[in-house]
């Protein structure tokens, strides 16, 4: 099948397919071993993966990575001082002050009026 899949037209395809299944296995694309007395391939057998705690660790793990990368980024911020803004003058405080006493003055009068 493999043969024929890679159109191995040489005088010794199965040698060639077991070189091409043999690199696969070697980069870790497939699980398997290679029995070289029959000339196929014999695949592990892989258990439930999610049966196991291995994908809740894994999760955890990145999870962990991406919250502590995030807190290193909001530590790392750096605000501009407040320099930018204008300090408040005697006159401009002055008059503030003075809307303010003359507003907690009518809320006053207006729960006076209410009783």
């Amino acid at each position: 099948m493999l043969q024929r899949s890679f159109r191995l037209d040489s005088a010794s395809p199965v040698a060639d397919s077991e070189s091409i299944v043999s690199k696969a296995i070697r980069d870790g694309a497939i699980d398997a071993t290679l029995d070289h007395a029959n000339g196929w391939m014999v695949p592990k057998e892989t258990g439930d993966i999610y049966s196991t705690n291995r994908p809740q660790t894994a999760f955890d793990t990145r999870i962990a990575f991406s919250l502590n990368l995030h807190n290193e980024a909001v530590c790392a911020l750096r605000f501009p001082p407040n320099s930018h803004k204008e300090k408040e003058s005697a006159g401009k405080r002055r008059e503030r002050q003075q809307q303010e006493q003359e507003l907690a003055k009518h809320i006053a009068e207006e729960d006076d009026d209410d009783f």
